[in-house]
């Protein structure tokens, strides 16, 4: 039973062994990252746009912020009041540097409105999170 355990372990350390390498390997292919900024009601269809992309992380949060159209005018009771903050929707993600184009143009088509307030797309060198 000492001789099965023995093999067993060292089965296991091959094991972590063999994963930490094949995360660094991973972990040094070119990323990017990418950042798209969108209208909240567009975020669910990019999401879903975005199942069969090939990414390595996703993330999305609640944004506040504005862009060229600064602030709007909103009705409350009887008086206006100005919202100098729009909700907008941040989706994070983690890109192959080849698939990048293809990942963008996928966010674009489905968030373009042709109106003002649309969102922006940023991309930046990094690296999945690591957990």
């Amino acid at each position: 039973i000492c001789l099965a355990t023995t093999s067993l372990a060292r089965a296991f350390q091959a094991a972590a062994v063999l994963l930490a390498v094949i995360r660094l390997s991973l972990s040094e292919k070119p990323m990017k990252q990418l950042v798209a900024i969108v209208r909240p009601f567009l975020a669910e269809k990019i999401v879903d746009g975005l199942k069969r992309a090939p990414l390595e992380a996703l993330s999305v949060r609640e944004v506040k912020g504005y862009g060229r159209q600064k602030e709007t005018l909103d009705q409350y009771g009887d008086s206006e009041y100005a919202t100098a903050f729009l909700p907008k929707v941040e989706i994070s993600l983690w890109v192959d540097d080849t698939r990048v184009e293809e990942v963008v143009q996928t966010i674009s088509s489905i968030a373009r409105t042709g109106r003002m307030g649309d969102g922006k797309i940023f991309i930046m060198p990094g690296s999945p999170p690591q957990e």
